[in-house]
């Protein structure tokens, strides 16, 4: 089980996020995996008619893999995953327009890496990556205009690993 604290980037802009994973591993070097990708701070997207506060949460199933074995002090720890993401805008336009608030869900395809330092027995210190994209992407609009598209996003991650 992990839980760690990530600075992502995604189209429309930065965010900071609460990552917690949890994960199975059936044999010393293949596993499964679940991760959630909750949303703390939400960038905001700035137009002419307005602003949006833009939030995404990312719940995934992924496969992991250990390429070095995970008894050692220094770990890898890479894991491919399908997600589910919930997108959310919130606006707050300037008149004459109207405050809307819009939420759906997209797809997601993503890969994570994750080095490792063991500190004591069952605790690791973690620094991880994750790069991704939305099946299909979702649009950001203003007046009927696109003003910025959910799909490429990626995430530095520092954290804590409890392993059993």
């Amino acid at each position: 089980m992990g839980v760690a604290m990530a600075l992502g980037w995604q189209t429309p802009g930065v965010s900071l996020a609460l990552d917690a994973s949890l994960r199975i591993w059936p044999s010393a070097r293949v596993g499964i995996g679940l991760l959630a990708d909750l949303p703390i701070v939400g960038p905001t997207i700035q137009a002419p008619e307005g602003e949006v506060g833009f939030r995404s949460t990312l719940l995934g199933a992924e496969l992991v893999l250990a390429p070095v074995a995970r008894t050692g002090r220094l770990g890898l720890v890479l894991s491919p995953g399908l997600g589910l993401a919930h997108v959310s805008a919130s606006g707050e336009a300037r008149p004459p327009y109207v405050d809307s608030d819009e939420s759906t869900f997209t797809a997601l395809v993503y890969g994570r890496a994750e080095v490792r330092l063991r500190l004591i027995d069952s605790l690791f210190l973690t620094a991880g990556a994750l790069g991704g994209a939305a099946i299909p992407p979702v649009d950001v609009r203003f007046v009927g205009r696109v003003t910025s598209t959910f799909s490429p996003l990626a995430s530095f991650s520092l954290g804590v690993v409890v392993q059993r």
